[in-house]
């Protein structure tokens, strides 16, 4: 919300401002200000937005949107397939590596899981390392297929902490329609 008005009480603004306005723009108009307010309100928005329904690390879907997702899909009665993944062996990774190779690994994973799906799918970290693929129109058995490419692909990649040698993961899937 931003206020146009001739008003040039600055009390009355601050008024206007305190009641949840985004700007206050004075009259007449001024294009650049109004414009200017306009892109910040807009970059505050969007940035806002991000944070209530992205998991910070991965940029994925947080956990609540994954599962209001989820719901909606449900109450569509629609076909779709649900697959949670799980890092095998996280804990050792974390207690072998560190915490940030631990964040390297999880970026690892969120990346092949956002980079392997059709737009249409939803991804999401649910937990410390275990990640939701919704995947709308799509049966158990096309699920399975697109789960094995994953998880070769994740498979494939190397990780390495300071000093230490190159390792890999991998991750178990549970899948249902």
């Amino acid at each position: 919300i931003i206020f146009l008005s001739s008003e040039s009480s600055s009390e009355k603004q601050l008024v206007a401002l305190s009641a949840g306005a985004d700007g206050f723009i004075r009259k007449p108009l001024v294009l650049e200000p109004f414009i200017q307010a306009l892109k910040s309100t807009i970059r505050r928005s969007v940035s806002l937005e991000n944070r209530m329904r992205r998991d910070p690390l991965t940029n994925l879907l947080n956990r609540a949107q994954f599962n209001t997702n989820m719901r909606r899909q449900s109450e569509r009665g629609e076909r779709c397939a649900l697959a949670i993944l799980d890092i095998d062996h996280f804990k050792q990774v974390n207690d072998t590596h560190g915490h940030p190779v631990g964040d390297q690994v999880i970026c690892g994973i969120a990346q092949v899981l956002a980079d392997g799906l059709r737009s249409t799918d939803y991804v999401g970290r649910v937990g410390g390392e275990e990640f939701g693929i919704l995947m709308p129109d799509c049966g158990v058995v096309e699920a399975e297929t697109v789960l094995h490419r994953l998880r070769e692909r994740f498979q494939s990649m190397s990780f390495s902490g300071a000093g230490s040698v190159g390792f890999s993961c991998t991750f178990s899937a549970g899948l249902v329609e």
